[in-house]
């Protein structure tokens, strides 16, 4: 059902970053994907607006953390290289936020370390983020999401000082694992998202993963929308990712232990659809976030999906109540922000 305003608000995200996790810091390499999705995105809006007058909003959640700054010698390398392409961002009226990684260079090894248990350098990476956005937009990041899902109280704390207003890092229904890809240097585990709120919440300042009941804090978590694989669909998808493994193509190891998946564009529309239906039950005041990594624009097969997925959206017997709009917008027409207030 469609909110008291009769709007179902949709967030459509991007983390924009290197195609490659693991970088040549010695040679570092244009961020294909990122182009080649962004001008699909771009001609997606363009004939949207031409043949149904509606305007399609973004949100852009850029890397400009230590490793960027590392192998590309400036971690605002991304916003100094493209910006005719984020002065139309800002025209459209889209979201622009930062993505931080923790990734450290391990000197001894020869190769990039993900650090996560030790705070001071997580916190490093997360204000080198922030410093490098505040510098060329003269403004807060108002809006972010953490690398990899990795997020904790200090650093949701962290970034609420630096003055975000809106956290995407929440993936609800992930269970706990050891990260993306096993043969990665890593630290410590990602956090285990199996209860986590699939509304709006105010954290609580002693578990992030908890709705605060005195309301007292700023900061919104806005949880992606993820769907919960049903039992009979659980064989058939092992089955899948295993077979796309013996084809060597990759798949993320932490992909296969877990029975949740994110809603993204890139998924196949039949699937894609499947999830939103399901979504659009699920709650009386419905809303979707769908989150994608830039490099599916590497993949022409995924670019098609993002292209056909977006319009089944506005195909969807719904479509009329759909806005395509920012992680703020979200919030207000869900009536989160007045409520809070309200209750303040």
């Amino acid at each position: 059902m469609p909110t008291a305003s009769g709007q179902i608000p949709i967030v459509l995200g991007v983390d924009v970053e290197p195609d490659e996790r693991s970088v040549d810091r010695h040679h570092p390499r244009p961020w294909v994907g990122f182009e080649q999705l962004t001008a699909t995105l771009t001609d997606v809006r363009r004939r949207v607006a031409a043949q149904t007058g509606r305007h399609l909003r973004f949100s852009w959640f850029v890397r400009m953390d230590p490793q960027v700054a590392d192998t590309y010698g400036d971690p605002a390398w991304f916003v100094t290289q493209h910006t005719d392409l984020v002065a139309q961002w800002l025209a459209a009226g889209d979201e622009i936020g930062v993505h931080p990684h923790t990734y450290r260079w391990d000197a001894a090894r020869g190769t990039w370390l993900i650090e996560r248990t030790d705070q001071a350098w997580v916190d490093h990476c997360i204000r080198t983020s922030f410093a490098a956005f505040e510098a060329v937009f003269q403004r807060p990041s108002h809006a972010y999401r953490m690398g990899d899902r990795s997020l904790s109280n200090a650093s949701l704390l962290l970034a609420e000082t630096l003055g975000v207003r809106i956290d995407l890092s929440v993936e609800p229904g992930y269970i706990e694992s050891p990260g993306i890809f096993r043969h990665e240097l890593q630290t410590g585990t990602l956090p285990d998202y199996t209860h986590a709120p699939q509304w709006p919440y105010r954290p609580s300042p002693a578990d992030f993963l908890r709705p605060d009941p005195t309301a007292a804090r700023r900061i919104w978590i806005l949880p992606v929308s993820t769907w919960r694989v049903t039992p009979l669909l659980r064989l058939p998808r092992r089955l899948y990712l295993e077979l796309r493994t013996l084809r060597r193509k990759p798949v993320p190891d932490d992909l296969k232990m877990q029975s949740t998946v994110t809603l993204s564009l890139a998924l196949p529309p039949p699937l894609f659809r499947r999830i939103v239906d399901d979504l659009l039950r699920r709650s009386e005041r419905p809303y979707l976030v769908a989150m994608d990594r830039s490099d599916i624009g590497t993949t022409p097969h995924k670019l098609e999906r993002v292209a056909r997925n977006i319009s089944g959206l506005l195909s969807h017997p719904l479509a009329d109540h759909f806005v395509f709009t920012r992680p703020q917008e979200a919030l207000d027409m869900l009536g989160c922000t007045a409520r809070s207030e309200a209750a303040a």
